[in-house]
């Protein structure tokens, strides 16, 4: 449940979040939605109820295109062509990297990883 609010509001506002940042410019929604992250973030570590904890990861969820996505093509239109190529390489080995260890997490701690990761 408290995956599936979190995904629900990503889904809804995959949809919004970038043609906001087409109509409004892309630094605005980036940092409306880092600090709304920020926040929402907070108040899931500080929640102390199940309902709240609810609320707060679909509007985490609803944020997560907005910083992402946005945040991804900002980014790359702030920089040169050289140091896209660097970017490119850190993000993708930083994501390569936390894949291989959620592999040897599942690995060492569920027997059935295997299935957990093949999908």
């Amino acid at each position: 449940m408290l995956g599936s609010a979190f995904f629900i509001g990503w889904a809804l506002f995959s949809l919004v979040s970038p043609p906001l940042a087409d109509k409004y410019g892309r630094k605005p929604v980036l940092v409306i939605n880092t600090v709304a992250a920020l926040s929402f973030g907070t108040g899931i570590l500080l929640s102390s109820s199940i309902d709240l904890t609810i609320g707060l990861l679909f509007c985490l969820g609803c944020t997560v295109p907005g910083f992402m996505s946005v945040g991804f093509l900002y980014a790359q239109e702030m920089m040169t062509l050289s140091q896209r190529k660097t970017f490119y390489l850190t993000y993708y080995l930083f994501d390569s990297a936390v894949n291989i260890v959620a592999v040897l997490a599942y690995w060492f701690i569920d027997n059935n990883y295997f299935w957990i990761t093949a999908a």
